[in-house]
């Protein structure tokens, strides 16, 4: 065709390309849905937000920083790995779990506690199950946080809606149902007891 530039030639030539940028452009789709089906977001959540940089093609740092260790200085990312994987590895869990929090709810307000001549601090909003509980037993706080991990797990799902190469209606829907609505659901006995302006503020922004 480039001897012979003729019209049928280029005639041939857009259609050749046009057919094969749909058949890229379809086989991206395909596998992107697929994709979407297999990821659990719960667990795979940083691993979705690498997938949606590298498939928008945005521009990693050309001068990563390196890593060093004291003795050796890394700039490869495969390097570095196994340099954290040893020393989490190295990790004592035994001595960790003997850092776990303990709650205990008291009636009276002022009460001093020490433990082995240390006074136990306070904690005016404990956590127990993942839920914040105030005073009042009102979730203000809980009901806070929620909304605002609600709404980054939110913007995944619209960054996924607002390709055209994202997933379809179907997936789109599985994915806020499992990934964000679970989460606003997550205790929901707990906030019928709760005020009703909290629970309006997180509904009404989803």
């Amino acid at each position: 065709m480039e001897k012979n530039p003729t019209i049928e030639n280029k005639i041939l030539y857009n259609k050749t390309s046009a057919l094969v940028k749909r058949k890229v452009k379809t086989a991206k789709k395909e596998k992107w849905t697929k994709t979407c089906e297999n990821l659990d977001l719960r667990k795979e959540g940083a691993k979705a937000w690498s997938l949606l940089n590298n498939l928008n093609g945005e521009k990693r740092r050309k001068n990563p920083k390196p890593l060093s260790t004291g003795d050796e200085t890394m700039v490869e990312d495969q390097k570095k790995a196994e340099v954290f994987n040893k020393y989490f590895s190295s990790v004592n869990k035994a001595e960790r779990a003997t850092k776990k929090d303990k709650i205990l709810l008291l009636a009276k307000k002022n009460i001093r506690l020490s433990l082995r001549g240390t006074n136990l601090k306070k904690e005016e909003i404990p956590i127990y199950l993942g839920v914040k509980l105030d005073r009042q037993l009102a979730l203000k706080e809980h009901i806070q946080g929620l909304r605002g991990r609600a709404n980054k797990r939110l913007q995944l799902v619209k960054r996924l809606a607002s390709t055209s190469w994202g997933a379809d209606k179907n997936t789109l829907r599985q994915l806020y149902i499992g990934y964000v609505r679970s989460l606003m659901e997550y205790n929901k006995f707990r906030k019928v007891y709760t005020t009703q302006i909290y629970i309006t503020v997180i509904f009404r922004k989803h």
